[in-house]
């Protein structure tokens, strides 16, 4: 493999990492509301929305 492709592999590595923290900051509502935004309302992502709604309901719980 060449210099270049290694930087690029690197470089899409390190871009991959601050997106899946920036990700990980986002409150189980904001994802949900980023995947509406990014697929839109309600299409793709089934399993993820589905989990998503279950830690919305499950801290809406605790909350009370």
């Amino acid at each position: 493999m060449s210099k270049r492709r290694n930087d690029r592999k690197e470089l899409r590595r390190k871009m991959l990492l601050e997106k899946l923290v920036l990700w990980q900051k986002l409150t189980p509502m904001e994802q949900l509301v980023q995947l509406d935004k990014r697929l839109g309302e309600g299409v793709g992502a089934i399993k993820q929305r589905a989990r998503l709604v279950q830690l919305i309901k499950k801290s809406k719980l605790s909350k009370k």
